[in-house]
């Protein structure tokens, strides 16, 4: 049975926005994690049942004391096991279920390059939108305007753009290619088409930018950065008369050209939505809250959380457009900071236990396609993500596995696994 839910969740685990009970309840990130886990077998280390161990704690006194309700509770806990909880399950997979997992991933990869073009030229079957619009929320067969691409089967531009960037960066690492290969170089040219022209999604071009630095030498950095500089201000001067540039080209050329550079902090804080500001007010949240505000207490402790920030909602266009100029709950965008707010630094430094020992794996570093993932996978939890899902953990425990074996990846942890023997 377990091999059976397997051979279908190993594609699903790729995808989180898909939603099979949309008609039910509204969930952006549908817990294919905590799933995939289930059908894979457990086997998990003492420092993670650590960390569940306080989170569980925390949501049982949240319930009992009234403060929430068991949905809620649940939901917000079940959010953060959905995305950690894969890392550890592909780190104890047999073989043959690991080669089932990459071939999910390579289906999944492969549809979405074909997909991607599709959706931007317009010729998606349009008979076909209500469909995937079911399980997938806001979905869109076009691109979603004012300077957005399209979202592929995500429920927008920015979660297709963080996964666009860990499926060339795992295929290069899968695929044992090096810098300055062939196939290297049109990995890398798939991810800065897709992400600038076709995606065009602000937080998938962030991450596409740090891809490439960290593809770099550390005294190669500068004089890049200052030649792409130029050649920046080059394009947007000759693109000043274009209708409409890539969402992210055109928050360059506000920044240069319309003198945002002037007061460039305050400019971030209000294009970045609420990503930025929910960050920021979650992390001095939890230094401030030893043990945060307890599972399923984000709303009203991220209210609390933005007003420390000490810039008016009304600075913001995202509360100003939806909430009428005032802070409501929201909950940050990565999962550390939304760690912070709710389990406060003690939970966080659990946390951080059960991770370490995964991120400072020696071959993680000296490998540099390896680094790279790795960079871009600490810049996603801790400032730039999407609680809930296990897109960073599923791709940090794949390039383990590859760097690192069945055997030497097993020995991470504490507990043997319990696999079961029939793999799909």
């Amino acid at each position: 049975m377990k091999a059976f839910l397997f051979k279908y969740l190993r594609f699903l685990v790729f995808l989180p926005n898909i939603n099979p009970f949309s008609a039910l309840f509204s969930s952006e990130i549908f817990p294919w994690g905590v799933l995939f886990g289930q059908s894979a077998g457990f086997g998990i280390p003492k420092r993670y049942i650590h960390f569940l161990a306080y989170v569980t704690l925390s949501g049982v006194l949240v319930f009992f004391l009234g403060k929430s309700d068991l949905m809620g509770t649940s939901r917000a806990a079940s959010a953060l096991v959905n995305a950690t909880l894969p890392l550890g399950i592909i780190l104890l997979l047999d073989d043959d279920f690991l080669a089932g997992l990459n071939k999910a991933f390579h289906a999944v990869f492969y549809f979405h390059l074909v997909l991607i073009p599709i959706q931007y030229l317009g010729w998606f079957p349009h008979f076909l939108t209500p469909f995937f619009g079911f399980f997938i929320e806001r979905f869109t067969s076009v691109s979603t305007g004012d300077g957005r691409g399209v979202a592929g089967l995500f429920a927008e531009p920015s979660y297709l753009g963080i996964a666009m960037m860990y499926f060339p960066i795992y295929k290069i690492i899968h695929d044992d290619l090096k810098k300055g290969d062939t196939l290297w170089r049109l990995w890398i040219w798939v991810a800065v088409v897709y992400e600038v022209l076709l995606i065009r999604s602000v937080t998938g071009t962030v991450f596409l930018c740090i891809y490439l630095l960290s593809t770099q030498s550390a005294k190669r950095i500068l004089p890049i950065l200052g030649i792409s500089f130029v050649a920046l201000l080059l394009f947007l001067g000759i693109s000043k008369g274009l209708d409409q540039l890539p969402r992210p080209l055109e928050i360059w050329y506000q920044i240069i050209y319309q003198g945002e550079y002037k007061n460039l902090y305050g400019f971030l804080l209000h294009e970045s939505g609420f990503r930025l500001v929910s960050i920021l007010g979650s992390y001095s949240y939890g230094v401030l809250h030893l043990l945060g505000s307890g599972i399923g207490l984000w709303g009203p402790a991220s209210i609390v959380a933005l007003d420390n920030v000490g810039i008016p909602a009304t600075d913001f266009g995202f509360f100003v457009t939806w909430y009428g100029g005032v802070f409501e709950g929201v909950r940050p965008t990565a999962i550390v900071a939304d760690i912070m707010l709710e389990c406060g630094l003690v939970g966080t430094l659990l946390f951080g236990r059960f991770l370490l020992p995964f991120i400072r794996v020696k071959e993680l570093w000296s490998i540099p396609e390896a680094r790279s993932l790795l960079i871009i996978f600490l810049f996603n939890i801790l400032f730039l993500g999407n609680i809930g899902d296990p897109t960073p953990f599923v791709f940090l425990g794949l390039t383990l596995r590859k760097i690192m074996g069945a055997e030497q990846a097993r020995s991470l942890f504490f507990t043997p696994p319990n696999i079961p023997v029939d793999a799909p």
